[in-house]
């Protein structure tokens, strides 16, 4: 078994997808103010303090070299073995130490007479800057090449902004000449600005190493099924977040998220020696992990009353959460098989689907009612509330409770280890919102700008975004003059649909009395100015307060992702671009969440911010 890397963590996640956006319009304004550190932005000493622990070097980092590593162009040492960055980092610390100062080392406040102007901070040294990165040498390439006796080494860079885990980076090292050769290969490939110095000399042949990635797919341990690898080169695996599922012959022990007694996530999490893991999905064969339909759902052979049959990839989806959240992650539920009844069959591969016995619409009222008869009913009140909206506006006809059972919402199936699991009807799935996506524009002196929001469907932009977007003129206070309508607004807003899947794996559990104060401070280490906050807390505490829920899940999607859901294309290219959108699930039952990294976002030159977010659950205006 791998002995893990040990700090500190909680538990579980959250599997996301599909982000769908809606949202109301603001009210433009105008405003040029402070943004001085300590009135919205993030002081120099803040930018390097953010997830910085280091590993303890008194603790034992081994792990096991399974079968899988033991034979290949790495020899792996067993260790994951920390570096000291001012040995390893020795012939780039001045480069990248200057090359940081130029970019933080000014922060936009006004003059007298309120206009915006730079103000300088205080450099940092390398000494302050160094903390940022944490090293690990874990093993020595053989006979390969001209790298034949390098190290393998991998560098955690604290990130910019939100992010699920850090960048994770793979070089070879030869120590005896200080010589690094990036990887980009086998690493993350979002690189900040200032630390480009370091990536400068990286393999340009492509050269691949056998034993660096785990393999694309494993099989279970009945042998037939497999699972794919959807995930790889994140953060270190916790040992007091995971535990084994299973032991594979060739990669060793394979974990489950395990927050209580059973686990929350259908995912499998396999380690590398090198500390890093990767993610994999179980494809039961009705959804296929890359999106193609495989199987057919037939109630005909079970003798269902209206005997027809459903194609799943089409009518159901993995029941995760709201905000039109699909997954391959399914859910893991409780489930009493003497409480549901068969329902159908997959033609090909034979997966069973059953349904809840006897549905009563209000079963927790009743005396001895099943705890798989109060899910449904639940599900159903979760559905009209939810639903409400549409009728309000879209004159949406509510199914009734028996409308409701015979279009059989909720199915439960079972997994190869023996885990329920459901699927949910896609006419009667959580919907979607998110709420006043908005892009302010920074530029130093003013000037033209053309934004476009790559988007398939738009349902509603402030103001007009064209064919060709919004053509503006920008203000270093972040006015911005609308060339279409002759307008001035404080930022650019827009809302559309038709997202393509993000998967959020870590967040926090917020208590409801401490929601704001944890707002305040989120939104404080991502380093939002000061009005910028003001929006961001005016638009959403009141909305997610709305809810009577307890508890709030809340995680934020950074740069890296909103980039792949929906591109902004900015001419002339901003020096920055920023993107926080949150989401949040109002929830009666705390469960453990893995935390999430928050750190300062980039603001240097022409700076680019959005914020936005959704909800798992409508909210009203």
């Amino acid at each position: 078994m791998f002995s893990f890397l040990k700090r500190r963590w909680v538990l579980v996640f959250i599997s996301v997808g599909l982000l769908v956006f809606s949202g109301c319009s603001p009210v433009p304004s105008d405003s040029t103010e402070s943004t001085e550190p300590g009135k919205g932005s993030a002081t120099q000493s803040e930018l390097v303090s953010a997830d910085t622990e280091m590993l303890n070097p008194d603790l034992d980092y081994s792990v096991e070299i399974a079968k899988y590593f033991q034979q290949g162009d790495i020899a792996y040492t067993g260790k994951i073995e920390p570096i000291n960055a001012e040995v390893i980092m020795a012939p780039y610390k001045e480069a990248i130490t200057t090359a940081y100062n130029e970019v933080f080392g000014y922060y936009m406040t006004v003059d007298e007479n309120g206009q915006p102007v730079k103000a300088p901070t205080d450099s940092l040294s390398w000494n302050e800057l160094k903390n940022q990165y944490q090293w690990f040498e874990v093993g020595t390439v053989g006979m390969k090449g001209d790298y034949s006796g390098y190290k393998l080494v991998l560098v955690d860079i604290a990130c910019d902004g939100p992010c699920f885990s850090p960048n994770l980076y793979r070089f070879l090292w030869n120590d005896l000449t200080d010589e690094l050769v990036f990887l980009p290969q086998y690493s993350t490939t979002f690189i900040q600005e200032w630390n480009k110095p370091l990536f400068e000399k990286r393999d340009t042949t492509g050269v691949a190493f056998n034993n660096v990635e785990l393999p694309d797919e494993l099989s279970l341990p009945q042998g037939k099924e497999v699972v794919r690898k959807a995930l790889e080169n994140s953060n270190f695996l916790r040992s007091d977040s995971f535990k084994v599922a299973f032991t594979h012959p060739d990669v060793g022990d394979v974990y489950f998220v395990s927050g209580s007694e059973n686990p929350s996530f259908g995912c499998f999490y396999v380690q590398a020696p090198d500390g890093s893991f990767a993610r994999y999905e179980y494809d039961p064969g009705f959804f296929a992990i890359d999106g193609d339909s495989i199987g057919r759902f037939n109630d005909g052979l079970n003798g269902l009353v209206d005997g027809t049959s459903f194609n799943l990839n089409a009518d159901y989806t993995y029941t995760v959460g709201g905000c039109g959240i699909t997954g391959n992650c399914y859910t893991i539920v409780k489930a009493d098989p003497k409480n549901l009844t068969l329902a159908g069959k997959t033609d090909a591969g034979g997966v069973e689907f059953y349904t809840v016995k006897d549905p009563i619409e209000n079963a927790s009222a009743a005396t001895g009612a099943t705890a798989e008869q109060i899910a449904f009913a639940e599900s159903y009140k979760t559905y009209t509330s939810m639903y409400q909206w549409k009728v309000e506006q879209e004159g949406y006809t509510l199914l009734t409770f028996d409308e409701y059972v015979t279009l059989k919402p909720m199915l439960y199936w079972q997994d190869p280890l023996g885990r329920w699991s459901t699927l949910s009807h896609v006419d009667v799935k959580p919907l979607a919102e998110c709420g006043k996506p908005v892009v302010y524009l920074y530029p130093e002196t003013p000037m033209d700008v053309q934004v476009k929001v790559e988007e398939t469907v738009f349902t509603k932009t402030i103001p007009e975004h064209g064919t060709d977007g919004w053509a503006v003129r920008a203000y270093p206070g972040g006015a911005v003059y609308n060339y279409g309508d002759g307008a001035t607004y404080p930022y650019l807003f827009w809302e559309g649909v038709s997202k393509p899947a993000v998967s959020l794996d870590r967040g926090f559990m917020v208590e409801r009395d401490d929601l704001e104060g944890f707002l305040n401070d989120a939104l404080d280490q991502m380093g939002f100015l000061a009005h910028e906050k003001t929006d961001f807390m005016e638009f959403w505490l009141s909305r997610m307060l709305d809810n009577t829920q307890h508890y709030f899940f809340v995680s934020f999607v950074g740069t890296e992702d909103m980039n792949a859901i929906a591109p902004l294309s900015i001419t002339p290219q901003p020096d920055t671009l920023a993107r926080v959108f949150m989401f949040y699930h109002p929830t009666d039952t705390a469960f453990y969440v893995e935390p999430q990294v928050l750190n300062p976002v980039s603001r240097y030159g022409f700076n680019v911010f959005e914020w936005g977010g959704t909800s798992s659950i409508p909210w009203h205006e």
